[in-house]
């Protein structure tokens, strides 16, 4: 196929691509709590300093939440669009990025670039649901693209290492690998003179780490802090060594081959895990350089894994990432036919296969299933109570995502105060008939709601009203139950 060709049918691909997945995610998806939680903290926190104090009890660093809080301000000119449609917006500009980076600006075929874009990471994961992971895919392409040329790009490079680690903790774990990535691309032109091509660089990843350590409360010496970061205990040691190695290998770039657990270990998932390091062994072995980068990030992410935060697929998705844009650079063309070009295409093949698969079946469940009912309940809401009355929320890590289809905040008891994102660790309280009853006699001049999310008993909460409730059938089992109180029954 000719280079014309080639490129109207990659315009063509990222025109279709873009608008499917603008398609799926505006029609389908729901956002879940957690996508909505860092939405709400980011805008409705108030000032900077109240913001980065509620980073401590997230574990994540600032660059999501500041960028959520500017596209906020676009309210200021659109009062009227919703809330849900910003976030997803600007969630698909970031992937626009990323998707147009990978598919003009990396080496792989076209073919390639087409099957790992209809894999399970590439498309739901970081492109469907709208978390900060979305920053790092772009970063980390983006840096990809830029390493081709570290002496010309080094300034852009500085700039980018130090965004990918205030993104996660993850991004630092790729800034470092690409930092290795660049010193020997840099020595193999420079010769052994470390020179400010690879020292800037360096100098983006220190600060990057000291924002990062900073913000998420590690030198603070609050255990909110430090909560984010001490999870192991030592117990069980060898099954958690193996419970990290199935969750970074099998349970990701073989996702769905196995039943998927971080709980438990399963031997076949090992056995997977073991062949997925083999297959890589045997081509990345050719290439030492980027034998070193690779096994610098895994090795990061391997003891993070084990030791402090055992994580799901959106976390683990990370090595995905790192080994597409790793591989950008790998010159398969310097292969010689034998054990190692084998073992890179079947490796290639097995990832495209298995994550094609399995996200082919999460869309079809995203489809047919809402993820909870919060949606329905935060529109019928939004739709049918006015402002001016009150509503009570129940559980505030459940009323999150209601909250933020509400666009309306709750307000939590026995504090009565207002409130649209929860914290981590919060114990919930559940009123009593008291409790309602004296809050509702304090604001007689206003309507009351009750939103929650289990029933109320109302034989022993006889002052409340059933409403509505949402509770068909979804993903997740979370219901809602909407209560009036009756002022006539205090």
């Amino acid at each position: 196929m000719s280079n014309r060709k080639t490129k109207l049918l990659l315009q063509f691909f990222f025109l279709f691509f873009l608008g499917f997945m603008a398609y799926f995610k505006f029609s389908f998806h729901e956002l879940w709590k957690d996508e909505w939680q860092a939405w709400l903290i980011a805008n409705d926190s108030g000032s900077l300093n109240n913001l980065f104090a509620l980073l401590p009890g997230e574990g994540h660093p600032p660059l999501w939440f500041l960028l959520l809080k500017l596209v906020g301000f676009t309210k200021l000119i659109l009062p009227n669009i919703q809330a849900h449609h910003l976030l997803q917006g600007f969630h698909l500009l970031m992937y626009a990025g990323s998707l147009y980076l990978f598919l003009f600006k990396f080496k792989f075929n076209l073919w390639i670039k087409i099957t790992l874009l209809s894999g399970y990471f590439l498309f739901f994961e970081y492109g469907v649901i709208n978390r900060s992971y979305v920053v790092l895919l772009f970063l980390s392409f983006l840096i990809s693209w830029l390493s081709e040329h570290p002496q010309k790009t080094f300034w852009w490079l500085t700039v980018g290492l130090f965004l990918l680690c205030i993104t996660e903790v993850y991004g630092f774990f790729i800034a470092l690998s690409f930092l290795s990535f660049i010193y020997f691309r840099i020595r193999k032109t420079q010769g052994d003179v470390v020179s400010k091509y690879w020292l800037l660089p360096f100098s983006g990843i220190i600060l990057g780490l000291l924002v990062f350590l900073f913000s998420v409360g590690v030198f603070s010496g609050s255990s909110s802090g430090l909560s984010s970061f001490s999870s192991f205990d030592g117990k069980n040691i060898v099954e958690k060594i193996f419970l990290a190695i199935q969750s970074l290998f099998a349970n990701t770039l073989w996702i769905g081959a196995t039943p998927f657990s971080s709980q438990e270990v399963s031997k076949t998932a090992i056995l997977f895990s073991l062949s997925i390091i083999l297959l890589l062994h045997l081509f990345l072995r050719k290439q030492k350089w980027m034998y070193l980068s690779y096994f610098i990030f895994i090795s990061c992410l391997f003891l993070f894994t084990l030791l402090f935060y055992q994580g799901g697929p959106r976390q683990w998705g990370v090595h995905l990432i790192l080994l597409i844009s790793l591989l950008n650079h790998f010159k398969v063309d310097r292969l010689s036919p034998g054990l190692a070009m084998f073992s890179f295409y079947l490796l290639l093949v097995s990832i495209v296969f298995f994550q094609g698969l399995h996200n082919f079946k999460i869309v079809l469940m995203e489809k047919s299933l809402p993820f909870s009912n919060s949606k329905h309940a935060g529109h019928y809401i939004k739709n049918n109570i006015s402002t001016e009355d009150i509503i009570i929320g129940v559980n505030k890590a459940y009323c999150t995502p209601v909250i933020g289809y509400s666009e309306r905040s709750f307000i939590e008891l026995p504090s009565q105060q207002a409130f649209s994102y929860f914290i981590f660790n919060e114990k919930t309280y559940l009123p009593s008939p008291t409790d309602l009853e004296v809050f509702a006699r304090n604001n007689s001049n206003k309507k009351v709601y009750v939103v929650s999310y289990i029933p109320f008993p109302l034989g022993q909460f006889k002052n409340l009203v059933y409403v509505r409730e949402f509770s068909r059938r979804n993903i997740r089992n979370e219901n809602y139950f909407i209560y009036y109180i009756n002022p006539e029954r205090l």
